[in-house]
């Protein structure tokens, strides 16, 4: 799936504008389901750098793994 496919248009549009101004129902969908993976993901980085590493470094490691697995897709 590619953001900006054109069959797909209306769904970069949507999370667009949801990262932008979040609904409510955004909100949910974060909480129920992204933290948790969020989550699992900080995890499995502190498993792997080891025990020496800050929390805003693995917080700033963890977003980096995500980001890179988020726009692979998309490049």
């Amino acid at each position: 799936m590619r953001f900006f496919d054109r069959n797909l248009a209306w769904y970069g549009k949507l999370i667009c504008r949801e990262l932008a101004e979040p609904s409510s129902f955004f909100e949910r969908i974060v909480e129920s389901d992204v933290r948790h993976y969020a989550e699992q993901l900080t995890e499995t980085v502190r498993e792997f750098v080891g025990p020496g590493i800050s929390d805003e470094q693995l917080r700033m490691c963890s977003n980096s793994v995500a980001g890179q697995c988020l726009l692979y897709p998309y490049t």
